[in-house]
């Protein structure tokens, strides 16, 4: 069973991290961005399609 499509993540519209690293911060998992599991547009492992102008993704393969 794939993934569900999410929404892509970009970087560049995530605040930064609030310790002052020079990392973005995920709001939402309240993390760094590359440590959380939120879809960015280009990771490996990911399918994207774009749909009325947004992007979505999804990892590929078995859930696990």
């Amino acid at each position: 069973m794939k993934h569900p499509w999410k929404k892509v993540v970009f970087s560049d519209q995530l605040p930064d991290c609030p310790d002052g690293c020079d990392e973005k911060w995920c709001s939402r998992h309240k993390m760094h961005f590359f440590e959380c599991d939120c879809i960015g547009p280009t990771q490996d492992g990911v399918e994207y399609k774009e749909v009325k102008g947004v992007l979505y993704g999804r990892k590929t393969g078995k859930e696990e």
